[in-house]
């Protein structure tokens, strides 16, 4: 994990889940495999759009105005630190919306839509779902069953 500035890992927090809550809120019939994230050096503004190349929301990050993007150090960072940060919103369940259909990558990508790199992969066969939390919720929920299922018999 990088020793990037905390602050810039809560804006680029909040730039997904701004971005991810659009999406839920407008676009529920809508099946997602991909995200995009672009980054305009000169204005330091990270941008992430959808599959159809439409803007969800972009923030400026002030520490990265006029970053080299011929600097292996900065991006290796920068890298670093969107990944980090998408595996945080994937841990709080972020891409757990039936929205985003699997495998559901999370992209860098130039301007013209060109992929750089995958950030953030879940594929078909994996759940981006936390387990224990997915068997306390299926063990309520058989709990409730069996009760409904007996209260005939007692």
């Amino acid at each position: 994990m990088t020793k990037e500035n905390p602050k810039i890992k809560s804006v680029l927090k909040s730039l997904f889940q701004v971005s991810v809550d659009k999406l839920v809120r407008e676009d529920s019939s809508l099946a997602i495999h991909n995200l995009y994230i672009q980054f305009d050096s000169e204005a330091g503004e990270v941008q992430i759009y959808d599959e159809r190349e439409r803007l969800l929301h972009k923030k400026v990050i002030f520490d990265w105005i006029g970053a080299d993007l011929k600097d292996r150090n900065f991006i290796s960072k920068a890298l670093s630190v969107f990944k980090y940060v998408i595996e945080m919103l994937a841990s709080e369940g972020a891409f757990n919306h039936s929205l985003f259909v699997r495998p559901f990558s999370v992209r860098l990508a130039d301007e013209e839509f060109k992929i750089l790199v995958d950030v953030y992969t879940i594929g078909e066969d994996e759940s981006a779902y936390d387990d224990d939390l997915l068997m306390k919720y299926l063990d309520k929920d058989l709990d409730d069953f069996l009760k409904k299922l007996l209260s005939d018999v007692e």
